[in-house]
Order: C-alpha cells, then sequence, then structure tokens
C-alpha cells in the first residue's frame, strides 16, 4: 500500500512539474540593460562580457569558442586602431517581444552613433535576444546576424513573417 501511495505521489509531482519550466519574463529594461552591455563590453575589449550574453548559435557559427574570443578579440584591436568611439546610444523604440516554442525572443531597436575623429557614423539596428528558461538567462546576437539561414539552422520556431525594426548601414 505504502509502495503505491508513493508510486501515485511520484507520478503526481511529475505531472505537475512537468513543463514546470517556463519561460523568462518580458522584461525591457533587463534585455535594453543587456544590449547596453554588449556593445559597452565591444568597444572596451571585454571579450568575457560579449562571450557570457552572445547566444551559443553564434558562437558556433564562428567554430569554436576559442575562435569566437579570437575574433572578438580581433574586432576589438581594429575598433581601437580606428580609434572608433561610442558617441551615443539609445533605443529608439521599446523592445518587442515575440513568442516561440518553449522562449521568448526580444527585439530590441538600437541607435548608435560613433567617431573616429572627425567622422561620425549613425546606425540604426537591433538586437535579438533569446531566452533559454532552463539557465535563466537571456542570450544575444546582432541583428544583422539574426538572417534567415540563421533562423532556418536554429531558431525555426521565429515567426517568418515577422517585420523587424528599420535599419540603416553606417553612415
Amino acid at each position: 500500500m505504502r509502495r503505491a501511495a508513493a508510486t501515485i505521489s511520484a507520478v503526481v509531482l511529475a505531472a505537475l512539474t512537468a513543463g514546470a519550466v517556463t519561460d523568462l519574463p518580458a522584461d525591457p529594461e533587463r534585455v535594453q540593460a543587456d544590449a547596453r552591455r554588449i556593445l559597452d563590453a565591444t568597444y572596451k575589449g571585454d571579450v568575457d562580457t560579449i562571450m557570457e550574453l552572445t547566444h551559443p548559435a553564434l558562437i558556433e557559427q564562428l567554430g569554436s569558442r576559442e575562435d569566437a574570443r579570437r575574433k572578438y578579440g580581433e574586432a576589438y584591436a581594429t575598433l581601437k586602431k580606428i580609434g572608433l568611439e561610442i558617441d551615443s546610444f539609445e533605443f529608439p523604440a521599446p523592445p518587442v517581444f515575440v513568442p516561440g516554442k518553449g522562449r521568448t525572443y526580444a527585439v530590441i531597436p538600437t541607435r548608435i552613433v560613433v567617431s573616429a575623429g572627425e567622422q561620425r557614423l549613425d546606425r540604426l539596428g537591433f538586437q535579438v535576444g533569446i531566452s533559454n528558461p532552463t539557465e535563466k538567462k537571456w542570450t544575444y546576437v546582432e541583428g544583422s546576424k539574426f538572417d534567415a539561414k540563421l533562423r532556418a539552422k536554429y531558431f525555426a520556431d521565429f515567426p517568418k513573417d515577422y517585420k523587424f525594426p528599420e535599419t540603416s548601414p553606417m553612415q
């Protein structure tokens, strides 16, 4: 009898906790703060923060974790060599949270103005945050890299007809 009660309890507990891993809440302040951290880390050469916040799919696209670290370090060296600095960074619109299967995406519009000497460049872009409910964290892919090929391979649950924010090249 005790064994049957224990089995029933285990089954009930399993049924109650199945699917208990819930998605992260839509938190505009958090995803915007993360987008700012990524940008700051990029222009300061903080490869550890970039690696922490970059989605593993993008790291895989770059090869290995070591390849990604090296490439991010090289990118920073190039920024430093040409003297590129952030003049301003803003969010021209609030993030949009897009439901997926078992995760949520956050599309975070951005506007950055950078300068190198007398030259100023302005760019509209976006980051895409991807929730990881099992780790309770968000990781990110820069919008220009969140193309159809990457979405098909890693993010098939992202709506195919989604209208991304307006972007512009550095000008």
